[in-house]
C-alpha cells in the first residue's frame, strides 16, 4: 500500500488538485496512522486484504507524526482513522480499529466507485488503430475492448486461450496481474481447461482481435463474426458485472448486520459483568455489617458479665468485712489468684476478611501479636498495616506496638484486633 510523504502528494492524489478528470469517479481511502499505534499495527492486515480486495479502489497511508499539517488539516484526532475521498471530496469516515465496520464501509465506496465507471479505464476500441474514433465509445464497449486487449496479451504471454478467457471474464478485465493472479490460483482446478458455456463463443470464435484489426489463432473470422463476438462479450460483461455488484451489496449488509449484533453482545456481557460486580460487593458489604454486629454484641455481652462479677466482689466482700480474720484467710485462699500474665483469646481480622484465633498473655505487646500475623501470612509483611480496636474504636500509632501491653489496649481478658492496609 502506498505511503504519501508529503503534503504536496496528498494534494494531488487525494484531493485531485492536479485536475486528473480520469480519477474523479474513483474512491481513495486514507488511512491515518502512526508507528507507536497498537491498534494501527492490529488492523493492518484487514486494510491489506481489502486493498487486495477491491484493486480499483485507491488505498493510501498517511503517517501523522510525519505529516502533522495533513492530518490536522483533516480533523484527525484518533489513530487509526480511515477516510474516503471521491472526486477530491470527502464523503466517509470510520475511526477506532472496527474491522466490520471499515469492511463494510470499503464495500459501499467500492460500488459506488464501480457503478461511476471509475473501474476498467478507457481500454481500446476494435479496430481503434485503423482510424475508428474511440473516443465516442460506452463504457461497455470500453471494457469489451479491454477484455480483447487483454486476452490476447495473455495469449502472446503463452496462456491457453481457454484460461485466457476464463480469467479475464471471472476477474472482468480488472488488469493484466487480475487475470494472471487467477490462472495461477486455479490453475489446479480439474475443469481450468474445459470449455464452457460461457466461454464457448470467444473460444470456438477465434482468437482475439489486435489494435490493427488482425487476429491470433488458427482460424480467421470476419469482421461481421469479430463484431457478433464483441457484442456477445459486451453482455457477457455486463452480467458478471451485475452479479458481482449484488454480491457485494449482500455482503456489505451482511457485515453491518454482524456489526450490529456484534455490538449488543458486547453490550449485554459488559452489564451483566457490572451486575455480577454490584452483587458481589453488595454481599461483601452485607457480610461486614453483620460481622460487625455479632461483634458488637459478644462485646457488649463480655462487658455485662465482667461488671456482673465486678459487682458480685464488691458484694462479697462488704459481706465478709465482718466476718473473723481467720475466715478472711481462707476465703481468700479458696479463691484463684488473679494472674495478669494468664493467656487469654484473641481473635484477629485480616485485610481479606480472613480470621486467625489465637492465645497471648496479657503482659505481651502489639509487636508479638504482629509477628504472630506475619508468620501467619507472610505476604502481609511487604505491606504497611494499622492495628485498630473495635470497640472501643481505636487505632494504635506504630510506635506504641513495642511498649503497649494487651492488657493496657483493652484486648484482654478477650479483644478483636484488626489488621488493615494504609
Amino acid at each position: 500500500m502506498y505511503r504519501i510523504t508529503s503534503s504536496a502528494e496528498f494534494d494531488r492524489l487525494v484531493l485531485n488538485r492536479g485536475k486528473d478528470h480520469h480519477a474523479e469517479g474513483q474512491v481513495t481511502v486514507v488511512d491515518f496512522y502512526a508507528d507507536w499505534c497498537g491498534p494501527c499495527r492490529a488492523i493492518a492486515p484487514v486494510v491489506e486484504s481489502l486493498a487486495r480486495q477491491y484493486p480499483w479502489v485507491r488505498f493510501v497511508q498517511v503517517n501523522v507524526d510525519e505529516l502533522a499539517d495533513v492530518s490536522a488539516a483533516c480533523g484527525v484526532r484518533a489513530m487509526p482513522t480511515f477516510q474516503f475521498y471521491r472526486g477530491g471530496e470527502r464523503v466517509d469516515e470510520c475511526v477506532g480499529a472496527e474491522p466490520v465496520g471499515l469492511q463494510g464501509k470499503v464495500a459501499h465506496w467500492a460500488a459506488v466507485s464501480r457503478e461511476a465507471g471509475a473501474f476498467g479505464g478507457a481500454g481500446h476500441r476494435l479496430g481503434e488503430g485503423a482510424g475508428t474514433a474511440g473516443d465516442s465509445a460506452t463504457p461497455a464497449d470500453q471494457r469489451a475492448d479491454a477484455a480483447l486487449a487483454l486476452v490476447r496479451e495473455l495469449e502472446q504471454m503463452g496462456f491457453p486461450r481457454v484460461r485466457a478467457w476464463k480469467a479475464c471474464l471471472a476477474t472482468e478485465s480488472q488488469s493484466i496481474d487480475a487475470a494472471m493472479e487467477w490462472i495461477f490460483a486455479h490453475d489446479e482446478d480439474a475443469e481450468i481447461d474445459q470449455v464452457t458455456e460461457d466461454v464457448r463463443l470467444f473460444v470456438e470464435g477465434g482468437g482475439a482481435a489486435d489494435a490493427n484489426g488482425s487476429q491470433t489463432g488458427a482460424t480467421a473470422t470476419s469482421s461481421a463474426a469479430a463484431e457478433a463476438q464483441r457484442q456477445v462479450l459486451k453482455q457477457r460483461l455486463q452480467e458478471v458485472r451485475r452479479k458481482r455488484e449484488q454480491r457485494e451489496k449482500q455482503d456489505a449488509v451482511e457485515a453491518e448486520k454482524r456489526r450490529i449484533h456484534g455490538g449488543r453482545d458486547i453490550q449485554t456481557a459488559k452489564r451483566d459483568y457490572e451486575e455480577e460486580q454490584r452483587r458481589r460487593e453488595a454481599e461483601r458489604r452485607r457480610r461486614e455489617r453483620l460481622f460487625d454486629q455479632q461483634e458488637r454484641q459478644r462485646l457488649r455481652k463480655l462487658l455485662e458479665e465482667d461488671r456482673a462479677q465486678r459487682l458480685a466482689a464488691r458484694g462479697e466482700q462488704a459481706a465478709n468485712a465482718s466476718s473473723a480474720a481467720p475466715a478472711a484467710a481462707a476465703a481468700a485462699a479458696a479463691k484463684p489468684p488473679s494472674n495478669s500474665a494468664a493467656a487469654a483469646s484473641m481473635q484477629i481480622r485480616l485485610p481479606d476478611g480472613t480470621h486467625l484465633v489465637a492465645s497471648f498473655r496479657s503482659d505481651q505487646t502489639l509487636r508479638h501479636v504482629l509477628d504472630y500475623i506475619i508468620q501467619e501470612r507472610p505476604e502481609l509483611a511487604y505491606h504497611s498495616l494499622t492495628l485498630s480496636n473495635t470497640y472501643p474504636r481505636k487505632t494504635y500509632a506504630a510506635d506504641e506496638w513495642d511498649t503497649l501491653t494487651l492488657e493496657a489496649a483493652q484486648l484482654y481478658p478477650r479483644g478483636t484486633l484488626n489488621v488493615s492496609r494504609r
